[in-house]
């Protein structure tokens, strides 16, 4: 999309009242979080969407109508990092979604940035261990807006949304299969739009999270969904809704086992006063605390206590850890050619890992070569 179209569709709709987010994406590679946060931003900030090589176009529009609050790289599917974020006036900030996949470079890219936006407990105090002063957890959320009014007769023993293939998800399918066998459950082999999610969770008494084979503590979205739905979450112990505020046993019930997860859904599903408690009071917890629009005032707070510091360690970095890390980044997103020109970067400077940065740039080599020759 060019930035004709950006600027028919957030540029000239621009209120002068509020501040400006540039949000480093293109608008149709905003999904799931990233559409709550950008929705959630609207609400206080005129956002404007555009990709890397439309910044500075964007900005010289913007400047003019108002101060640019904070530059956000939500960590899109497509959208790349600039090359020049160091060397920007405003503040910048980046969200780190799934941080325990890639942590190593998902630490170091954020490096660059003024404010890093760290979603699973622990992975925050690892990078202010790095030396990165402008860290703060922020937690996956649920759009409480988007579900009715906590419904007390449904339809569904259990409800289960999510996919089942593929070698993350073996622990899961096993769990699911298990107890759809034994209790009345939706489709569990059927892909769900968001309306159809919220009415699957919504019709259920209990709705159970089961997260990657790899990661099976992950407070992800589904567990906040489920919450938010008035269903009884069940979820793997440990897990990291003990580390943001939400109390086992209060808000959401755990399991360690298969054979202990058909019995907690048996007992809840016989003792359903107890049941409506726990659901309630989790769908209390996250329409108080866990809403995205919770999650923006938490951004708005920390960039605002800042006062535009420039904070983001990479700043002061020597040049071949820069190129580094650009090397590493723009490798893994499969760009050749910015990756090539960090790699020359990094062997102009003698850097010790030449075979690192041959074997990377050929990687990308073969890997576009079989994507364009399908």
């Amino acid at each position: 999309m060019g930035l004709n179209n950006y600027n028919m569709h957030c540029v000239r709709v621009i209120d002068p009242s509020k501040k400006i987010v540039i949000f480093l994406s293109a608008k149709e590679d905003i999904g799931r979080e990233r559409k709550a946060y950008y929705y959630a931003l609207k609400k206080y900030f005129n956002v404007v969407c555009c990709i890397d090589k439309e910044l500075h176009q964007v900005i010289a529009s913007m400047e003019p109508q108002g101060e640019i609050f904070l530059i956000l790289y939500p960590d899109p599917c497509e959208a790349i990092i600039p090359e020049d974020i160091l060397n920007l006036s405003y503040p910048t900030a980046c969200f780190q979604i799934d941080t325990y996949d890639g942590t190593k470079a998902r630490l170091d890219q954020s490096m660059l940035f003024d404010h890093a936006f760290i979603f699973h407990p622990k992975y925050d105090k690892m990078l202010e261990g790095m030396g990165h002063p402008g860290v703060t957890l922020l937690p996956h959320a649920v759009e409480t807006n988007l579900y009715p009014e906590f419904i007390k007769d449904r339809e569904f023993d259990v409800g289960w949304v999510g996919r089942l293939d593929g070698p993350f998800y073996r622990i899961r399918k096993e769990q699911v299969e298990a107890f759809s066998k034994r209790y009345k459950t939706n489709d569990i082999n059927k892909f769900y739009n968001q309306d159809e999610l919220i009415s699957v969770y919504t019709n259920s008494k209990i709705a159970v999270n089961i997260s990657r084979d790899d990661y099976m503590i992950d407070a992800n979205l589904r567990c906040f969904e489920i919450m938010a739905s008035g269903a009884l979450l069940i979820t793997k112990k440990p897990t990291e809704l003990d580390e943001i505020g939400l109390v086992a046993g209060k808000h959401f019930v755990t399991y360690k086992t298969t054979e202990e997860l058909l019995n907690k859904i048996s007992y809840y599903l016989q003792n359903e006063n107890e049941r409506k408690r726990i659901a309630f009071q989790g769908y209390q917890a996250v329409n108080k605390s866990h809403d995205f629009v919770n999650r923006v005032e938490t951004i708005v707070e920390v960039v605002q206590r800042n006062n535009n510091r420039k904070l983001a360690p990479a700043r002061n970095w020597r040049a071949t850890k820069k190129n580094e890390v650009f090397f590493e980044y723009y490798a893994h997103r499969r760009k050749l050619f910015k990756a090539l020109k960090y790699g020359i970067y990094l062997l102009k400077s003698r850097y010790s890992r030449f075979l690192y940065v041959f074997k990377n740039l050929g990687r990308i080599v073969f890997l576009n070569m079989k994507f364009y020759t399908k």
